[in-house]
């Protein structure tokens, strides 16, 4: 019986996706939208409960401390050439890393995504994390350029 990886240990390819998808954005629009001044009280009210939960403090502990290790993982990630509909060695280095941090039924399904599942304990409400693989080059950034954070 294989154990479910704790959420923790999966901080940092959710790190790693979103970071693909961020990259992505920035490089399709050189503006980025205004930060609100002000949120609603309702959502001022849910952050501040959520970040005096122990088990956030917990989790972003976690984080902080797996931070070297979360910033090879995107870097290694990011290194690898992945234009738009030839993903698949990236995919495949995704889906490697899913596996070795216990996501064992983790596949890359027909379209090409990779796509994992960790069942929660509880029966709180469900998360879905999306993010795309590809990389959308800034016109001056040539394809297979080495990762800006390596020097």
């Amino acid at each position: 019986m294989s154990r479910s990886p704790g959420p923790l240990r999966l901080a940092p390819l959710v790190l790693a996706a979103l970071v693909c998808t961020a990259h992505g954005a920035l490089a399709q629009s050189p503006a980025v939208a205004p930060t609100p001044a002000q949120v609603s009280p309702d959502v001022d009210k849910a952050y501040t409960q959520l970040m005096a939960s122990p088990a956030i403090k917990k989790l972003l502990d976690a984080v902080k401390a797996d931070h070297e290790r979360s910033v090879e993982d995107l870097m290694m990630l990011t290194e690898i050439e992945a234009p738009p509909f030839k993903e698949q060695q990236r995919a495949e280095a995704f889906l490697a890393r899913m596996k070795a941090l216990g996501l064992t039924h983790a596949k890359i399904d027909a379209e090409g995504n990779v796509v994992g599942l960790r069942k929660g304990t509880g029966n709180g409400p469900k998360l879905l994390i999306s993010a795309h693989l590809d990389t959308v080059f800034l016109r001056t950034t040539p394809a297979g350029s080495p990762c800006c954070c390596r020097g």
